[in-house]
């Protein structure tokens, strides 16, 4: 059996293992924003910067991100993507220990890994609803605690208050909450924003990334918010130069994009349950998202194969769920993508039914 692909986003991976030529296809395994990039990004001017050193620390884009997350600068540290900031915390407690809530991102085990910290790992229960006693009663145990809002890939959220006694036990046993917030510019705005938690917390580490919500997975931007103490421990084993200048330019103009933002938000919300709707309609089973994704699976099948790849045939690329610990393929991973792209997805879902 070929290997599956460990992200979404890997289109020509999937269609080379089914041998689809180049026949033309969406792709609903990248959790990006359907709506693209923002429009007139002042890229020209992010190029004349190709001469120039960027500045180690980048202080003038950290003050921007600053003052718009109404932060301290010092509590801030730009990375190469979501991804380097992972594995930059799970640096700090190397040879320690951390508790996951699976399934989750790949890259919080895969980070474990790389710098030796034992893993112990629970699991969301059967409605996707997250598993706060069993969390309190280990977080005593272990040194580092993460946590995806919105978690990927189910799409669905930890509430603010059963988030709020983790961390408290957390503070009391002094481990170190990481909460990934990838895809928090997704979420419904009345959904609270935990940043003003820090200054309750300081157990508390944000990580987030600014490609998802901007659809450009390719220039790697995120960043992490925590404790002045913790980000100069981050800025020590940071390679130098981790972001490229060109990429850092880009940062005032994309945070102006607020805007973009909201109109995404609403886009999302709406393609999103108009989907669920249609979905129940056609007997599926699907996540309880408040996402820019959500997971489906055929409740009449043993396993979301057949599924995967009658959607494949039919040019729709969806993410599996073979490398996500206590899936393992039974479900299906799908980005709320445009209207028509979805429209396409239903339409061949009630074919998939119709057999």
């Amino acid at each position: 059996m070929k290997e599956w692909p460990e992200h979404g986003g890997n289109p020509l991976k999937i269609m080379k293992r089914y041998d689809m030529g180049e026949k033309k296809v969406m792709d609903f395994s990248a959790n990006l924003n359907p709506l693209g990039p923002p429009p007139d990004l002042s890229l020209a001017a992010a190029f004349r910067t190709l001469d120039v050193y960027p500045d180690p620390d980048y202080r003038s884009e950290v003050q921007e991100l600053a003052d718009a997350l109404l932060v301290e600068p010092d509590m801030i540290r730009l990375t190469n993507g979501g991804a380097e900031a992972i594995f930059l915390v799970a640096h700090l407690f190397a040879g320690k220990s951390a508790l996951i809530i699976e399934p989750a991102f790949s890259e919080y085990a895969r980070a474990c890994e790389a710098y030796q910290i034992d893993v112990t790992r629970l699991n969301l229960k059967e409605d996707f609803g997250f598993p706060v006693q069993e969390v309190l009663t280990a977080i005593p145990q272990t040194d580092l605690l993460f946590l995806c809002r919105p978690n990927n890939p189910t799409g669905t959220i930890i509430p603010i208050d059963p988030l709020i006694q983790m961390l408290e036990e957390a503070e009391k046993s002094e481990v170190t909450v990481v909460v990934d917030e990838a895809f928090v510019h997704f979420l419904p705005l009345e959904e609270q924003n935990i940043l003003p938690l820090m200054e309750r917390f300081p157990n508390l580490i944000i990580l987030r990334s600014l490609t998802k919500i901007y659809a450009v997975p390719g220039l790697r931007l995120g960043y992490i918010v925590a404790q002045p103490e913790q980000i100069k421990r981050v800025a020590g084993v940071q390679i130098p130069w981790s972001v490229n200048g060109v990429v850092a330019s880009l940062l005032p103009d994309l945070l102006a994009r607020t805007d973009y933002i909201h109109k995404t938000r609403r886009f999302v919300q709406e393609e999103r349950e108009r989907l669920v709707i249609s979905l129940h309609e056609l007997g599926f089973t699907v996540s309880p998202s408040v996402s820019n994704f959500y997971l489906l699976k055929d409740a009449s099948a043993a396993n979301s194969d057949p599924l995967f790849v009658y959607l494949v045939k039919n040019g729709i690329i969806p993410r599996h769920t073979h490398t996500f610990s206590g899936l393992e393929g039974t479900y299906i991973r799908l980005a709320v993508r445009k209207k028509e792209e979805n429209d396409r997805l239903l339409e061949v879902l009630a074919a998939w039914k119709g057999q």
